[in-house]
């Protein structure tokens, strides 16, 4: 019946998607509120509305930024407010169907990225000319939102002439990642970043060594 109120909390577990998902109201007019959502590298907390008019939910992730989230169940759009990933602050639009997840985004610094995937959230994805710190990257190749990614990447770096551009692999669950940018090697691994350095030419000298921060 109509007026039949609910409550219920759940830990759902869908396609890699984790959190817990408070549930009260009646069955025509559920608040939601979601805590610790974890899709890929985001933690998401927020609330939202199940009614006729479908859901509209705003979730904050931990470094302030916000995704919103209107439409019906199987149709949903998808608005990205500086949402932190790594380094970069991102933001931009997003659609959500029976085909998977297609967004297109622009970094704060610049440059934009592309994702398309099917509903397991595994597809492809794009840079054009992102920006971040005076670096502008540019690749493309296949994602998993929930694991990682791997495909080619090149950069371009204030006063570097040395060819930065190979492949890459990042695992966000791990928290480690590697590219092999020509003859450098950058690796990632936890809070780690390190360089393995050889003839990397840079503001005039040629550098060999190792550096990590």
């Amino acid at each position: 019946p109509a007026s039949q109120q609910l409550s219920a909390q759940l830990n759902p577990f869908v396609s890699g998607v984790s959190g817990q998902l408070s549930v009260s109201g009646q069955p025509s007019d559920l608040a939601l509120r979601a805590a610790n959502v974890r899709v890929g590298p985001l933690v998401l907390n927020g609330q939202g509305r199940l009614d006729g008019a479908g859901l509209r939910a705003s979730l904050t992730e931990a470094g302030g930024g916000v995704l919103g989230v209107q439409g019906q169940l199987s149709d949903l759009a998808l608005s990205v407010r500086n949402i932190k990933v790594g380094p970069l602050t991102l933001g931009g639009q997003g659609q959500l169907d029976a085909n998977g997840l297609r967004a297109s985004l622009t970094e704060a610094g610049g440059g934009t990225a592309s994702l398309n995937t099917d509903q397991q959230f595994a597809g492809r994805w794009t840079l054009n000319r992102l920006k971040l710190a005076g670096v502008s990257a540019s690749g493309s190749g296949r994602v998993n939102l929930v694991k990682g990614l791997a495909g080619q990447l090149s950069a371009d770096v204030p006063s570097v002439t040395s060819s930065l551009s190979g492949p890459i692999n990042l695992d966000w669950q791990n928290r480690s990642g590697s590219w092999q940018a020509g003859q450098q090697h950058l690796k990632w691994s936890g809070d780690t970043f390190s360089l393995d350095a050889n003839d990397l030419r840079a503001a005039g000298v040629t550098i060999n060594g190792q550096a990590s921060y």
